[in-house]
């Protein structure tokens, strides 16, 4: 299956807007690998070599997205399950 720069930023988004709604380990767990995917999958379309202008930019800024989604899971499940 091949994904598209749009699917990664749309991914993006996404891991945006369910880091925000963290309240479990689980949910947590699965942020954080939706991001770690995103991100290795822009790295590895990067590293090709192949990219060039805008669409270098649309993947990093799938990348960008993608680490703000793991800034804001972490932080709510901090927030969340993370007190003692």
């Amino acid at each position: 299956m091949s994904i598209t720069i749009d699917d990664l930023l749309n991914a993006g988004r996404a891991a945006l807007q369910a880091a925000k709604k963290v309240n479990t380990r689980d949910e947590h767990a699965a942020a954080w690998d939706k991001a770690v995917y995103i991100i290795q999958t822009a790295n590895n379309a990067l590293e090709t070599g192949y990219w060039s202008g805008k669409d270098r930019d649309r993947l990093h800024e799938a990348k960008r997205l993608a680490y703000a989604a793991q800034d804001i899971a972490g932080r709510q499940a901090a927030r969340t399950y993370g007190k003692k």
